[in-house]
């Protein structure tokens, strides 16, 4: 994997060679992971760059990544913007938060916030507000969810910090799911597992040649009333090779593609599309 740095935010300090150092205390790095190709496979931000990358080797795409990019900022508030516009720009395609999922209601079902939590955070302690502030959750989602995954032992409190008004305000760690299996406790399929969105279906069609096991889902949705997270109108199953033209060459405007969390896509192949009827 190699370094590749340009100017392209204000006034930041750019890492060289092949471990990025940090400038000093209080800097933040945004990085951004790129495959063989030049595709942007995901952005985060970290204060030691080898230590939270460690913790992306077990991910699917990990092993694509050829080359990074990495800029340092004075201060966290400065990369959390800078890593919110290169999201929102970049549409990166391993990054679920800022990135196409919808974040209220019933549209943002609980286990979406554990998943984007354990991703953007890592082992990272983190509160409720830096939900909001860090991932743009809704106020009212953020604390109803937030309790929801507290008491189901997938936020662990690990203690309180000073919050802006100098109140307490509790410290979470995201536990991941694998620390939970075969663990006492309840069981988290129905309360937890996120659903697809249920429709009346028609038969499969094929959308290109690859036939590998699908392994993400992608929701194609029509807008109703303006908002884009509408209608339902097919769902397209893929590979991690091919997520990101599943998102930008099979579904086209004027539906716009929503990842989803399916229960499963063992039975289903690269290329599946399944129409609402």
């Amino acid at each position: 994997m190699t370094n590749s740095s340009t100017q392209s935010e204000a006034s930041p300090a750019e890492a060289s060679g092949d471990v990025p150092i940090r400038p000093g205390p209080g800097h933040t790095a945004v990085y951004r992971f790129y495959d063989a190709s030049g595709t942007l496979l995901y952005v985060g931000i970290c204060d030691e760059p080898m230590h939270r990358w460690s913790q992306h080797i077990k991910k699917s795409w990990w092993a694509d990544v050829r080359r990074f990019r990495l800029v340092w900022f004075p201060s966290r508030d400065e990369a959390m913007e800078a890593e919110r516009r290169a999201i929102i720009a970049g549409k990166p395609i391993h990054n679920i938060a800022l990135n196409g999922i919808p974040y209220q209601g019933s549209q943002f079902p609980v286990m979406h916030l554990h998943r984007i939590t354990c991703e953007h955070f890592g082992d990272r302690l983190f509160s409720v507000r830096d939900l909001i502030d860090e991932l743009g959750i809704p106020r009212g989602s953020a604390v109803s969810k937030a309790k929801k995954l507290r008491d189901e032992g997938l936020f662990e409190v690990v203690g309180k910090t000073k919050g802006r008004s100098g109140q307490d305000v509790l410290c979470h760690r995201a536990v991941p799911l694998v620390e939970r299996e075969g663990a006492d406790g309840p069981d988290l399929t129905d309360s937890l597992t996120t659903k697809e969105t249920p429709m009346t279906a028609t038969a499969i069609r094929r959308i290109g040649t690859c036939t590998e096991p699908a392994t993400v889902l992608i929701e194609a949705r029509a807008r109703v009333d303006g908002l884009a997270y509408g209608a339902l109108e097919t769902r397209v199953y893929a590979c991690d090779g091919h997520a990101h033209v599943a998102r930008t060459e099979w579904v086209l405007p004027p539906l716009t593609p929503f990842s989803a969390i399916a229960e499963t896509v063992v039975d289903r192949q690269c290329g599946d599309a399944i129409d609402a009827a």
